[in-house]
């Protein structure tokens, strides 16, 4: 029996360039990052580095970088399904498949989730998985979404995919109650959000999950989110 450990951070930067603004997650030595509302990187996709932009917006989208440890492949995303969830297979020290998220308004942001869900299905039972990024949704918003809400979203990918969200079990808080948020309308520190998030397999051991602060990222205006940092410990037999 050995084990491994994982360090993801999802982050929306608001815009760029690419590489400032993901140079700056580096203080963290990820071993892989996902980053929203980022410009392409100016090259093509490879093993290390994925980039796809929104259709609503073809000039920013989302961004996976992994360190050396972890190779990437990618399938271009389905046009037929809402901006921007993007399915990635890592290999390296870790196996495991990703989906990166940006949800936006197309489909009304978390009811989005229903037809990629549907869609993904096969994908995420394949193999150890994580969803990741920035989910636009809350629970406390429940009742702005009659089709499909961030509750339900949080009860189908436990009872069908087996994920939890990190920073939930970490913390031992129910979705709604969140005491640290990770966004801040408007850089204003008196408008708060808890809408990015990170789901892992329950099987996963979460270390640790460390939210960015106010000062560090929105005052500074780096962003107007701030980094979810979560580290989990994966027991491989």
């Amino acid at each position: 029996m050995s084990a491994q450990n994982l360090r993801i951070v999802t982050w929306n930067c608001r815009n760029g360039p690419f590489d400032e603004k993901s140079a700056l997650l580096d203080i963290f030595k990820p071993d892989i990052k996902i980053i929203q509302e980022i410009p392409g990187p100016g090259k093509k996709n490879d093993e290390h580095c994925i980039w796809f932009p929104s259709r609503l917006t073809d000039k920013k989208g989302v961004a996976i970088i992994s360190s050396d440890e972890l190779t990437m492949t990618c399938n271009p995303p389905s046009p037929d399904l809402p901006e921007v969830f993007v399915p990635v297979k890592i290999s390296g020290k870790i196996s495991f498949n990703l989906l990166a998220v940006w949800a936006q308004k197309e489909m009304n942001y978390i009811e989005s989730f229903e037809p990629i869900l549907n869609t993904y299905q096969d994908f995420l039972s394949a193999s150890p998985s994580v969803i990741t990024g920035d989910f636009n949704s809350n629970a406390q918003a429940d009742k702005k979404h009659s089709k499909f809400n961030h509750s339900k979203v949080v009860k189908k990918l436990e009872k069908e995919f087996n994920l939890i969200s990190a920073y939930h079990s970490n913390r031992q808080v129910i979705h709604g109650q969140e005491k640290e948020n990770t966004f801040y309308q408007n850089y204003n520190e008196h408008k708060p959000f808890h809408i990015d998030y990170c789901f892992i397999p329950t099987i996963w051991t979460v270390e640790n999950v460390r939210i960015g602060s106010f000062a560090d990222w929105c005052q500074t205006k780096k962003s107007d989110h701030v980094p979810v940092v979560v580290d989990v410990r994966i027991v491989n037999q």
